[in-house]
């Protein structure tokens, strides 16, 4: 009994194999994002929250949350970005358009958003570093509130 498969006749390679594969790969990408999660398989929350500084809002900073790294096999994971407005009040994104923050420990940034006419909001470089301040977005939507002070000597920490 012989068994007939196109593969068998012609072992040329067929034009249609590159189109095929990446109708599944879009395929799979589709996928994850309808499901919440990215293409690496990271879960993220809605972070909300409101920078002070000496208990006035801090207008025109940005905000940065840059994930702590627990798996030796992971080189990075994405960090996400929030300006505030005039009120001092931030969303944060990982993308132009995607909001939410990768779950897990994170370290933050607080840096002044450069401005014309030099009216920039004082940032104290302590609160610019990268282990000054640190937070823990788990799932579910959230506000984190960030309450500095201008002497670089206080301990900072989210206030949720």
């Amino acid at each position: 009994m012989h068994v007939i498969s196109p593969f068998v006749f012609d072992r040329s390679p067929s034009p249609r194999l590159p189109a095929v594969a990446s109708a599944w790969a879009m395929g799979l990408c589709v996928i994850a994002c309808l499901s919440g999660c990215s293409a690496t398989g990271e879960s993220y929350a809605e972070v909300t929250g409101k920078v002070t500084i000496d208990g006035v809002p801090a207008p025109k900073v940005l905000v940065t949350f840059e994930p702590q790294i627990d798996d030796p096999r992971v080189k990075m994971r994405p960090a996400s970005f929030g300006p505030t407005d005039e009120n001092g009040e931030f969303r944060m994104m990982r993308r132009a358009k995607q909001s939410g923050v990768v779950l897990g420990l994170h370290h933050v940034r607080i840096t002044p958003i450069e401005q014309e006419g030099g009216k920039n909001t004082v940032v104290h470089p302590r609160y610019q570093a990268n282990n000054a301040i640190w937070a823990e977005v788990k799932p579910g939507s959230q506000v984190i509130n960030f309450e500095l002070r201008k002497d670089p000597t206080a301990r900072v920490n989210a206030a949720k």
